[in-house]
């Protein structure tokens, strides 16, 4: 795994955006997370709900994240299965 944070930062969407957590939708003018890295061959970049985010973060197992996992995997703002 190789991972590389180029920012993280909170937004206002200047248009919709799929939540790379939950997979919902996330509407212009709504808050998201914004996040810049490098993963694995190169460069990404997603948007989060701030609770999806949070969810993240507080993951109780993070090294289960480490592989990744699909937009929509989640349920918003859980770490319950969709």
């Amino acid at each position: 795994m190789s991972y590389c944070e180029l920012s993280d930062k909170e937004v206002t969407v200047r248009k919709p955006h799929a939540c790379a957590w939950c997979g919902l939708r996330i509407e212009k003018g709504e808050r998201a997370r914004a996040r810049s890295y490098i993963w694995e061959n190169g460069p990404q970049s997603d948007r989060m709900h701030p609770e999806c985010y949070a969810a993240m973060w507080n993951y109780p197992e993070p090294a289960d994240l480490w592989d990744g996992w699909r937009p929509g995997e989640f349920r918003r703002g859980s770490h319950e299965p969709a």
